[in-house]
């Protein structure tokens, strides 16, 4: 009897299809509670994990477009430098940088794999920061061009700066991997306390045109980004043009300091003659003797000491000496000592005559000592006695200090060496002491 009133319950076609509806349903329930999760969370350790993002397709890079695995030691090497980030042992987490790079290196699937995470938009981004650095010293193809298409999709501020720094970096293996032990003016370090290295031009126009397009961007690190890295591309105009554009309108001055310096650089080996020098030359001098500029002055001294001036330019220098500033007239004071032989020799002896007056006259102490120390390099005899009646009998003892500095370049005379011995010995000052004994030393050498 239930075997009849089973075959029965199957043979009426409204029952069967309420079944076949149950059964489909119960199967999309199974199957979605229990689907692969393809893109895992990349602070997941285990070993084997696939890494996978949604902007995977416009990387370019073969690897990640293949889900690249980890080892199990190199995602345990990955979280390990995800702890350190931010940690306040910089130089620590720079050598396990280098371990990782090295490693990358070494092995295409542990490169591609630190890609994914790159372009993962899911990941946090200090992780996300780190890992372009590191790469970016990487000499590959496949990288460059995720750094770049990551640049240029990318809506994270804070990601795209780094991401500019790592498209500069240099490739040279031996500069990068030893550099979070040394400091150099071609070191920059970041806020992870990673530093970046950029020895030269950027590699290619294509990759000098995708970062140039930010140098107007509203975040200051973006444009800092900028200056750091195509700051020794100065000989390209356009990016020239867009530096000496961005001296006016920056406003951040650490950035600023930065655009300054490099242009001060670039302009310093050009020809006297260059009409892009001169532009240079009058942009940063406008800046340089305004009273507020002071850290612009300080980082464009040594670029105009080397710089190859026209007359005007020198004689616009000049004219600070008697600035109402007085950091202003010592900046004046440093920069004119480097150029009296471009000088003519009548306007020379104008210009020692002010020299002069300004080191026994000037109202501020500092100025003074600026102005005597700028007395040797002229070295004129008739300013040897000077030095010698004045400058070493002023009661200040800076004063007798820079008088022993400035007559470094007459101790070739007996008279001068004499009074230095005296001075050694007997000065009640022992920094003026210490200063005749150092000079008499460098003149007996």
């Amino acid at each position: 009897m239930r075997i009849s009133t089973l075959k029965n319950f199957f043979r009426n076609p409204l029952i069967m299809l309420a079944v076949l509806i149950c059964i489909a349903a119960i199967f999309a329930v199974l199957t979605k509670n229990h689907s692969l999760n393809w893109m895992p969370s990349s602070k997941d350790s285990t070993s084997n994990q696939t890494i996978r993002t949604k902007n995977n397709h416009n990387s370019g890079l073969s690897a990640a477009k293949t889900y690249s695995k980890l080892s199990t030691t190199q995602s345990e090497l990955i979280n390990h430098y995800r702890l350190q980030i931010g940690s306040a042992d910089s130089k620590q987490l720079a050598k396990t940088a280098s371990t990782i790079r090295k490693s990358a290196r070494q092995d295409k699937n542990f490169l591609d794999s630190l890609c994914a995470i790159l372009i993962d938009e899911n990941e946090d981004t200090p992780t996300r920061q780190a890992v372009a650095i590191i790469i970016g010293s990487i000499d590959d193809p496949d990288v460059t061009e995720v750094l770049q298409n990551t640049l240029k999709n990318t809506d994270n501020d804070l990601l795209k700066s780094y991401l500019i720094l790592a498209l500069g970096e240099s490739k040279n293996a031996q500069h990068v991997d030893e550099r979070f032990e040394q400091t150099t003016p071609d070191y920059y370090k970041t806020d992870l306390g990673l530093s970046v290295t950029i020895l030269g031009e950027v590699a290619t126009t294509e990759i000098s045109q995708s970062i140039i397009e930010h140098i107007s961007a509203q975040s200051w690190e973006i444009r800092e980004s900028v200056y750091l890295t195509l700051g020794k591309s100065l000989d390209a105009g356009i990016i020239r043009s867009s530096f000496l554009s961005s001296l006016s309108t920056e406003s951040v001055v650490r950035p600023k300091g930065y655009l300054a310096g490099f242009l001060s650089s670039w302009a310093a080996v050009q020809s006297r003659d260059s009409a892009d020098r001169r532009q240079i030359f009058s942009a940063l001098f406008e800046h340089s003797k305004e009273s507020g500029n002071g850290s612009i002055r300080f980082i464009v001294k040594d670029g105009f000491q080397r710089m190859n001036m026209t007359d005007d330019e020198l004689n616009r220098i000049v004219n600070l000496i008697t600035d109402q500033d007085p950091n202003i007239r010592m900046w004046a004071l440093s920069v004119v000592q480097s150029h009296y032989e471009d000088f003519l020799q009548e306007r020379l002896q104008n210009i020692i005559d002010l020299i002069r007056k300004t080191a026994s006259e000037d109202p501020d102490i500092k100025v003074r000592e600026y102005a005597t120390r700028a007395l040797g390099p002229l070295k004129k005899d008739n300013l040897v006695f000077f030095l010698l009646d004045s400058s070493l009998k002023d009661p200040h003892w800076n004063i007798r200090v820079a008088a022993c500095d400035a007559l470094t370049y007459y101790a070739d005379l007996v008279a001068v060496r004499e009074r230095l011995e005296s001075v050694s010995k007997h000065d009640q000052d022992e920094n003026v002491r210490n200063a005749a004994t150092e000079t008499l030393q460098i003149s007996a050498n």
